[in-house]
């Protein structure tokens, strides 16, 4: 199961500036990477950002629905699918 955070400048106030998305259970995780414009396999990232207690007023957990907000006002398009983002997890294919 996919679990959607959405990354603020500061703290959880205003717009989200970044986004990522983690299959917890299974120890994997995307984040949308700015410099590339793309969604980037960046777990180890992503689960020291969580664990780094720094940064615990700087993301918050959001559902489907907002993530896919989010993923429109950071990205400009489109939270990937579900089978895009297992793929890429996979190493399959690159998600866009």
């Amino acid at each position: 199961m996919q679990t959607y955070y959405a990354i603020y400048k500061n703290e959880i106030e205003g717009d989200p500036v970044g986004m990522f998305i983690l299959d917890p259970s299974k120890g994997r995780a995307l984040i949308w990477n700015h410099r590339i414009k793309a969604w980037s396999y960046e777990p180890g990232l992503d689960f020291r950002s969580l664990e780094d207690c720094r940064n615990v007023d700087r993301y918050r957990e959001i559902d489907e629905s907002e993530a896919r907000q989010v993923a429109l006002a950071v990205t400009g398009g489109d939270l990937p699918g579900e089978g895009q983002v297992v793929a890429r997890f996979r190493g399959r294919e690159p998600v866009e």
